[in-house]
């Protein structure tokens, strides 16, 4: 399945390099097309990858939603579209 993975990292704990490397280990098939948003395809659901990604915290925001379908983007690199097309059915 692959879904959608945005947030708001706020104050005390802004620890974006560990949050991105913790959703790098748990979904080594991913895509970053955008600053706090990625795209990554793994067998979890929503609610195990949300509870894998510990580096959140209380303060923070985290938003995880299935994607189906492709939809419209624009000034993405192709890489980042031929993984849409290749993942997302």
């Amino acid at each position: 399945m692959v879904y959608l993975v945005t947030y708001d990292l706020r104050t005390p704990g802004q620890n974006y390099l560990g949050l991105h490397q913790k959703i790098k280990t748990v979904c080594p098939n991913w895509i970053k097309p955008c600053e706090s948003f990625w795209l990554v395809n793994t067998p979890l659901t929503a609610e195990q990858l949300a509870n894998r990604l510990s580096e959140i915290d209380a303060t923070d925001k985290l938003v995880v939603l299935g994607v189906k379908q492709s939809g419209y983007v624009s000034g993405i690199p192709a890489s980042d579209l031929n993984w849409m097309n290749n993942n997302i059915q």
